[in-house]
Order: structure tokens, then sequence, then C-alpha cells
């Protein structure tokens, strides 16, 4: 398994996206959009994802061959597109690019067993 030129890829990503983030945070407060906190929950977020990224690689990182940069990536990844919730967390491949109509309706259905998932856009 190497994951490393996507963790990298990730990495140069989040950082990019972290100072456009501030920048965002910033352009609010200047409007007058209350973000107070917002810069410290994020900073919490990320401390709990790099000790959460070091503990599964603490466990498996040897066998699988991964390093806490690439469950960041994998985190971040099913973070962003994953579905399912939390009883059956998956992702479908390229459904990221798909372009939708912002006002549809939207739902997912699931069988009794579980065993199947579908996404409808209406």
């Amino acid at each position: 398994m190497a994951f490393n030129k996507r963790s990298v890829e990730y990495t140069q990503n989040h950082t990019r996206m972290e100072v456009h983030v501030m920048q965002n945070i910033e352009g609010l407060k200047a409007r007058g959009i209350g973000t107070d906190g917002w810069v410290q929950e994020l900073d919490t977020a990320q401390r709990y994802l790099s000790a959460v990224s070091r503990g599964m690689c603490g466990d498996y990182g040897e066998y699988l061959g991964i390093s806490p940069k690439d469950v960041k990536w994998a985190i971040g990844i099913m973070s962003s597109r994953g579905y399912g919730g939390e009883l059956r967390p998956g992702l479908v491949p390229y459904i990221d690019m798909v372009n939708h109509d912002s006002r549809a309706s939207a739902f997912i259905w699931t069988d009794a067993n579980l065993d199947q998932q579908a996404v409808y856009a209406v």
C-alpha cells in the first residue's frame, strides 16, 4: 500500500486550505458575522485528528505500511466524501464530481439487511 504521493498531495492541499479557511474566517468577521471560537475549534479538531492518526499508526501502521499522514488523508476522504453514517460508511467513486441541482431533495435508501444502499436525487 503506497499512499505516500496522495498523502503529500493531501498535506500540501490541506496547508493551502488552512490559509484559505483562515482568510474566510477573517472575511466573515470583517462583515460582522460572529466567528468567536472558530479558530480554537479548528485547532482542537486538528489536534484530535493528529492524535487519532498517530494512535492508529502506532497499532497497525507497521503492518500496513502506512503513516499518520496517510491516515489523515483517509479520514479526510471519508469525512468529506463518505456516506451511510456510522452503521455502514462507504464511498461512491466519482460521486463528488456529479453536478446536481442544489434545490433538489435527496435521500439514501438502505435495504432491511443493510446489504445495499443507494442515493437518489429527486
